[in-house]
């Protein structure tokens, strides 16, 4: 919906329009819609139904917010229906009508918000918006890699990268700070990389020991179960990814630095494709 209403406010003023044209998809449990005006391009919203299941609240820590005190916050929790996902192998077949998950789309959105109070995050929001576009790009020359990678799963890997990057842990060392993009981008690439060479991307708030950095005592942190967000893929396109990544790394040539990553982070994030 935010995507929609910044498309919405780029018309001019003079030529605005009350006339839209909406077209219905069908991606379950998803609803898609496509709404068109006569002045302007289409735009692309999605509905998901759900239930609301409660608010919580976090007091959410100084050092994350970037203020001297701790912020109370809350987030809304919905279930959401998985059973009509009939490709994921793992899921019995006699308990897909039975198969819901707990929606963390209100974190999600935490996430990215915190970018806009740090100039380091927004950096690794920059570098996903590069990936976002040359994943988009390298689609149409049928890279694997590509043809696999969904925008979640991009915002999978910059979530990790906010939170081991930008947000105060034992991995950095006191003072620490993202040079800029370039370096942002580095890391990028190298957790994506990792992720398509071992074939296993981690959900971000499933069994995320360092969760508790950023959202202390939630509902999620306190999950241990990991799940692999490849693992409702195809099997042959997971496998097949990884051939692609070259691609990424040429057209991105001299965009990105490679050279000094801490290898403590990334050897963290490689541990958890492991785990």
């Amino acid at each position: 919906m935010d995507k929609a209403f910044y498309v919405q406010s780029l018309v001019p003023k003079d030529i605005a329009t009350n006339t839209y044209y909406v077209t219905r998809g069908s991606r379950p449990p998803t609803m898609d819609l496509k709404i068109r005006d006569n002045v302007f391009v289409y735009v692309n919203v999605d509905f998901v139904p759900g239930f609301d299941l409660d608010n919580e609240v976090i007091s959410i820590p100084g050092a994350v917010v970037s203020t001297f005190k701790d912020t109370l916050v809350t987030f809304p929790r919905y279930c959401l229906m998985k059973w009509i996902n009939k490709e994921n192998k793992y899921i019995d077949e006699n308990d897909k009508n039975f198969i819901w998950r707990s929606c963390s789309s209100s974190f999600e959105r935490f996430m990215f918000d915190l970018c806009v109070v740090s100039e380091e995050r927004c950096y690794i929001r920059t570098a996903c918006r590069v990936m976002k576009t040359l994943v988009h790009m390298l689609r149409h020359r049928q890279n694997q890699a590509a043809i696999l990678l969904s925008s979640y799963h991009l915002k999978t890997v910059a979530m990790y990268c906010i939170l081991l990057l930008a947000v105060p842990t034992k991995l950095t060392s006191p003072g620490y700070r993202l040079s800029g993009v370039r370096e942002a981008l580095g890391y990028f690439l190298s957790f994506l990389k990792s992720a398509l060479e071992k074939e296993v991307l981690p959900d971000f708030f499933l069994g995320n020991e360092h969760l508790d950095k950023i959202f202390p005592g939630s509902y999620f942190s306190k999950i241990r179960i990991k799940y692999n967000l490849f693992d409702k893929e195809t099997p042959e396109l997971v496998k097949a990814a990884k051939f692609g990544f070259p691609e990424f790394e040429r057209v991105l040539s001299g965009c990105f630095d490679a050279w000094n990553l801490n290898p403590k982070v990334v050897n963290f994030f490689e541990t958890r494709l492991d785990d």
